[in-house]
Protein backbone atom coordinates (compact mmCIF):
# COMPACT_ATOMS: atom_id res chain seq x y z
CA UNK A 1 0.00 0.00 0.00
CA UNK A 2 2.93 1.97 0.78
CA UNK A 3 4.58 1.89 -2.66
CA UNK A 4 1.21 1.95 -4.34
CA UNK A 5 1.01 5.72 -2.44
CA UNK A 6 4.57 7.00 -3.09
CA UNK A 7 3.50 5.82 -6.83
CA UNK A 8 0.45 7.59 -6.81
CA UNK A 9 2.23 10.56 -5.33
CA UNK A 10 4.88 10.72 -8.21
CA UNK A 11 2.22 11.20 -10.50
CA UNK A 12 -0.33 13.60 -8.91
CA UNK A 13 2.68 15.70 -7.53
CA UNK A 14 4.74 15.55 -10.85
CA UNK A 15 3.05 14.83 -13.76
CA UNK A 16 0.36 18.17 -13.42
CA UNK A 17 3.26 20.30 -12.29
CA UNK A 18 5.57 19.07 -15.26
CA UNK A 19 2.45 19.22 -17.95
CA UNK A 20 1.58 22.84 -16.92
CA UNK A 21 5.37 24.26 -16.81
CA UNK A 22 6.47 22.48 -20.26
CA UNK A 23 3.12 23.69 -22.22
CA UNK A 24 1.66 26.26 -20.62
CA UNK A 25 3.91 28.42 -18.31
CA UNK A 26 7.56 27.42 -19.12
CA UNK A 27 8.71 30.83 -17.76
CA UNK A 28 7.72 31.94 -14.27
CA UNK A 29 8.03 34.78 -11.84
CA UNK A 30 10.74 35.33 -9.46
CA UNK A 31 7.59 35.10 -6.74
CA UNK A 32 7.53 31.43 -7.86
CA UNK A 33 10.60 29.97 -5.19
CA UNK A 34 8.57 28.23 -2.64
CA UNK A 35 6.49 26.84 -5.10
CA UNK A 36 9.49 25.30 -7.20
CA UNK A 37 11.56 24.05 -4.12
CA UNK A 38 8.76 22.84 -2.01
CA UNK A 39 7.60 20.91 -5.87
CA UNK A 40 10.91 19.63 -6.56
CA UNK A 41 11.48 18.27 -2.75
CA UNK A 42 7.63 16.58 -2.81
CA UNK A 43 8.77 15.02 -6.22
CA UNK A 44 11.85 13.94 -5.18
CA UNK A 45 10.85 12.58 -1.97
CA UNK A 46 8.10 10.27 -3.28
CA UNK A 47 10.22 8.87 -6.00
CA UNK A 48 13.09 8.25 -3.80
CA UNK A 49 10.34 6.56 -1.40
CA UNK A 50 9.27 4.25 -4.65
CA UNK A 51 12.89 3.14 -5.44
CA UNK A 52 13.58 2.55 -1.91
CA UNK A 53 9.84 0.84 -1.49
CA UNK A 54 11.19 -1.61 -4.47
CA UNK A 55 14.59 -2.05 -2.98
CA UNK A 56 13.27 -3.33 0.50
CA UNK A 57 10.88 -5.55 -1.08
CA UNK A 58 13.64 -7.39 -2.67
CA UNK A 59 15.63 -6.99 0.37
CA UNK A 60 12.87 -9.08 1.96
CA UNK A 61 12.39 -11.23 -0.24
CA UNK A 62 15.76 -12.57 -0.35
CA UNK A 63 15.82 -13.20 3.60
CA UNK A 64 13.21 -14.90 3.20
CA UNK A 65 14.17 -17.32 0.59
CA UNK A 66 17.69 -17.70 1.31
CA UNK A 67 17.30 -17.50 5.23
CA UNK A 68 13.70 -18.54 5.82
CA UNK A 69 14.19 -19.70 9.55
CA UNK A 70 15.76 -16.08 10.45
CA UNK A 71 13.29 -14.24 8.21
CA UNK A 72 10.10 -16.40 9.93
CA UNK A 73 11.97 -15.28 13.57
CA UNK A 74 12.11 -11.52 12.68
CA UNK A 75 9.18 -11.12 10.55
CA UNK A 76 5.97 -9.50 11.50
CA UNK A 77 3.54 -6.14 11.19
CA UNK A 78 5.87 -4.07 13.82
CA UNK A 79 9.25 -4.65 11.69
CA UNK A 80 6.69 -4.05 7.97
CA UNK A 81 5.78 -0.34 9.59
CA UNK A 82 9.22 -0.12 11.16
CA UNK A 83 10.83 -0.84 7.71
CA UNK A 84 8.01 1.50 5.57
CA UNK A 85 8.92 4.33 8.07
CA UNK A 86 12.76 3.90 6.98
CA UNK A 87 11.50 4.44 3.45
CA UNK A 88 9.47 7.84 3.85
CA UNK A 89 11.81 9.14 6.77
CA UNK A 90 15.17 7.96 4.52
CA UNK A 91 13.44 9.43 0.96
CA UNK A 92 12.62 12.95 2.86
CA UNK A 93 16.02 13.17 4.46
CA UNK A 94 17.75 12.33 0.85
CA UNK A 95 15.49 15.01 -0.95
CA UNK A 96 16.34 17.46 1.74
CA UNK A 97 19.33 19.31 0.36
CA UNK A 98 17.04 19.45 -2.85
CA UNK A 99 15.37 22.61 -0.88
CA UNK A 100 18.05 24.42 -1.25
CA UNK A 101 20.09 23.81 -4.13
CA UNK A 102 16.60 24.70 -6.53
CA UNK A 103 14.52 27.92 -7.16
CA UNK A 104 13.77 30.43 -9.84
CA UNK A 105 16.89 31.77 -11.84
CA UNK A 106 16.96 34.13 -14.58
CA UNK A 107 18.68 32.51 -17.42
CA UNK A 108 19.83 35.01 -20.15
CA UNK A 109 22.55 36.36 -17.67
CA UNK A 110 25.68 35.58 -17.27
CA UNK A 111 26.56 32.79 -15.43
CA UNK A 112 29.91 32.18 -13.00
CA UNK A 113 32.42 30.15 -14.91
CA UNK A 114 32.66 26.59 -14.20
CA UNK A 115 35.64 24.75 -15.29
CA UNK A 116 36.57 27.10 -17.65
CA UNK A 117 33.36 27.17 -19.74
CA UNK A 118 31.92 30.58 -20.61
CA UNK A 119 28.02 31.57 -21.54
CA UNK A 120 27.15 34.23 -23.63
CA UNK A 121 25.30 37.48 -22.49
CA UNK A 122 22.34 37.96 -23.33
CA UNK A 123 21.95 41.08 -25.53
CA UNK A 124 17.32 40.79 -25.92
CA UNK A 125 15.66 43.23 -23.87
CA UNK A 126 14.75 40.69 -20.80
CA UNK A 127 18.67 41.13 -20.17
CA UNK A 128 17.82 45.05 -18.82
CA UNK A 129 15.08 44.58 -16.23
CA UNK A 130 14.85 40.45 -15.02
CA UNK A 131 12.69 41.12 -12.18
CA UNK A 132 9.61 42.37 -14.33
CA UNK A 133 10.12 40.20 -16.97
CA UNK A 134 8.26 36.87 -17.17
CA UNK A 135 11.77 35.09 -18.14
CA UNK A 136 12.38 33.35 -14.67
CA UNK A 137 12.58 29.35 -14.49
CA UNK A 138 12.60 26.67 -11.67
CA UNK A 139 16.09 24.78 -11.63
CA UNK A 140 19.13 24.22 -10.21
CA UNK A 141 20.83 27.53 -8.84
CA UNK A 142 24.46 28.60 -10.22
CA UNK A 143 25.75 29.32 -6.59
CA UNK A 144 24.44 26.05 -5.02
CA UNK A 145 26.07 23.91 -7.74
CA UNK A 146 28.04 21.64 -5.13
CA UNK A 147 24.50 21.38 -3.15
CA UNK A 148 22.61 19.58 -6.49
CA UNK A 149 25.63 17.93 -7.10
CA UNK A 150 25.66 16.20 -3.51
CA UNK A 151 22.09 15.64 -3.75
CA UNK A 152 22.40 13.88 -6.68
CA UNK A 153 25.24 11.57 -5.75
Amino acid sequence: VSLACSDILVFLIGMPMEFYSIIWNPLTTPSYTLSCKLHTFLFEACSYATLLHVLTLSFERYIAICHPFRYKAVSGPCQVKLLIGFVWVTSALVALPLLFAMGTEYPLVNVPNHRGLTCNRSRTRHHEQPETSNMSICTNLSSRWTVFQSSIF
